[in-house]
C-alpha cells in the first residue's frame, strides 16, 4: 500500500485575527475589520 503526503515540501500554517465586543467595535463589520487588522499584525511581526 502507498502510503501519500499531502504537499510534504510545503510550510502551511494557520492564521486568526480576533476582536472584542464592545471593546473593539458593536457594528459586525468593525469588529471584522478590527480581527482582520490584528491578523496581518500578527503575520507580518512573524515574518
Amino acid at each position: 500500500m502507498h502510503q501519500c503526503e499531502i504537499l510534504p515540501e510545503k510550510n502551511s500554517g494557520i492564521s486568526i485575527g480576533y476582536s472584542l465586543f464592545p471593546s473593539d467595535g458593536v457594528i459586525f463589520e468593525e469588529l471584522i475589520k478590527i480581527a482582520d487588522e490584528k491578523m496581518y499584525e500578527d503575520k507580518q511581526r512573524r515574518k
